[in-house]
């Protein structure tokens, strides 16, 4: 009889526990300095997809000013980072103009983030008149080029190889095993 009663009340707190484990309230997430509730996260996901797809940035008296919170930028090229194996946070986030290691007349914006700790993250950017977009290759993808090793070299340039930038890691006086080369694709 107790054994029935027991094996009862442990049904009983086992259908509580699976009860309360599915509840619909909402949970907070935090993500970066952003909050997002569960029902949230497919909103976030859009949000992100879309404003890759715009603009990035305005030329504005020959300086570039973003037009997208870049505390949404720093969280995503941090999740691109931690896919590839890299746990940091990016402490920089900026567009810099590069010049063709092969062609001093070949100018091309980068959007860059850098950790301080020698990981650094790049896209290639396009300008369309005063506006800056995000490079996309003929498939659609962004292609993400990452640079770690020692941090005053081992950083973000490129080629011009007809008519396309190609990034690359240069070491810059770091020996070839302190800088490393990464490569992804983000949709």
């Amino acid at each position: 009889m107790k054994k029935d009663t027991l094996k009862q009340v442990q049904l009983l707190l086992l259908l509580l526990l699976v009860t309360v484990s599915c509840s619909t309230e909402d949970t907070t997430i935090s993500s970066g300095e952003r909050n997002l509730k569960n029902n949230d996260v497919a909103t976030a996901a859009a949000e992100q997809s879309s404003y890759w797809d715009g603009a990035i940035a305005e030329v504005k008296n020959g300086d570039y000013t973003f037009v997208v919170d870049t505390l949404l930028i720093k969280n995503d090229l941090e999740v691109v980072l931690n896919d590839m194996g890299f746990q940091t946070n990016l402490q920089e986030l900026a567009i810099i103009d590069k010049v063709a290691t092969n062609d001093s007349s070949s100018i091309t914006p980068f959007l860059i983030g850098k950790d301080n700790n020698g990981i650094t993250i790049a896209r290639v950017l396009e300008k369309r008149g005063a506006t800056l977009y995000v490079e996309r290759t003929d498939s659609g993808f962004m292609v993400n080029i990452t640079c770690t090793g020692c941090i005053d070299g081992c950083n973000i340039d490129y080629l011009n190889i007809n008519g396309k930038s190609v990034p690359y890691c240069n070491e810059n006086g770091c020996s070839k095993y302190d800088c490393s080369e990464t490569r992804s694709d983000s949709k």
